[in-house]
């Protein structure tokens, strides 16, 4: 088992000092170097400003873990313009990363896992990143790892030359809905392919305020390219207060990390169709629901816009 870590690790923080203490104590444990680390700063709030000191003194407390690598926003920049700008200041200096959010502990399998993937398909312009995580689902795999067209931010694996795909602006979604023959194929279902659709138009609506880990899964459809996903799950996510902390009944929160090793590569990088069923069938039941105004919109795309002007019209 190898306990030292080649590429750049960077962790993600802002007011959870518990959370980052907990992540930094298993990263001495697994003697993990090359660490930077990005500290989102406070909101207007007393509360908020004493939990981001208390969050900034344990930053302090372990500056030799950084090595100098410490940046430490004056303002509140939100969870995905910081994400952004932490991953871009990485990108700076490093040909790849693991994205480690506070809340994301990592078994130590998952540094041995990401530096093999992030070594081996380092020149593979299809594969676009790692995941380090798996939700609770029926689906097993007797591979080591698969490969998927849908991404997972939690404990990701990136490289600079997939990151310079990323387009916050998502511009060509309008074509990847309505012109694209490929994204009526990516998608297992007809639900599924209106949920991530509805779900990219949001986040587009929000102009850069939210969302980055879905323009990111975005970026990766859009290319036709994959993920990586081990076989077991490497990373337990502690975040039940924050930004994706809402559901404490979620089935990507606290699950549990395996012993995980790789025993075969793969011969050809190809979708899991079957995993690739159940996580949109579990992204369905969760979050999307049935309305024919939609099925309107992303089927009969003509007509939806025909009786919204329609409707426009009637209301001057």
């Amino acid at each position: 088992m190898m306990n030292t870590c080649d590429a750049a690790v960077l962790v993600l923080t802002y007011n959870r000092p518990e959370n980052l203490l907990k992540l930094i104590d298993l990263l001495r444990k697994y003697k993990i170097k090359n660490v930077y680390i990005h500290a989102d700063g406070a909101k207007d709030l007393m509360s908020d400003k004493a939990k981001c000191d208390e969050t900034r003194k344990v930053i302090n407390d372990n500056a030799d873990l950084f090595g100098g690598k410490v940046n430490l926003s004056s303002v509140n920049l939100g969870c995905t313009p910081a994400t952004i700008g932490a991953i871009n200041w990485v990108f700076e200096s490093e040909e790849s990363l693991m994205l480690l959010e506070d809340d994301c502990l990592p078994r130590e399998h998952y540094f041995h896992f990401m530096n093999s993937m992030l070594m081996r398909y380092a020149e593979n312009e299809k594969v676009f990143c790692v995941s380090g995580a798996l939700p609770r689902l029926d689906f097993a795999s007797d591979d080591s790892y698969f490969f998927s067209k849908f991404a997972s931010a939690w404990g990701l694996g990136l490289w600079r030359r997939s990151w310079n795909h990323f387009d916050l602006s998502m511009k060509s979604l309008d074509w990847f809905i309505y012109s694209c023959s490929y994204s009526n194929r990516v998608f297992p279902t007809m639900r599924a392919k209106h949920y991530w659709f509805e779900k990219f138009e949001s986040v587009k609506f929000a102009q850069g305020t939210s969302g980055w880990d879905y323009c990111w899964a975005f970026a990766v459809l859009l290319h036709d390219a994959y993920v990586i996903y081990p076989s077991r799950n490497l990373i337990t996510n502690i975040g039940y207060v924050g930004v994706h902390g809402a559901n404490h009944d979620s089935p990507w929160l606290g699950v549990p990390t395996e012993s995980f090793e790789i025993t075969e590569y793969p011969a050809h990088v190809s979708s899991n169709v079957q995993f690739e069923i159940e996580l949109n069938e579990l992204h369905v039941r969760l979050f999307h629901k049935t309305r024919l105004s939609t099925w309107i919109k992303y089927e009969l795309p003509v007509v939806y816009f025909l009786l919204r002007s329609l409707k426009r019209f009637l209301l001057n």
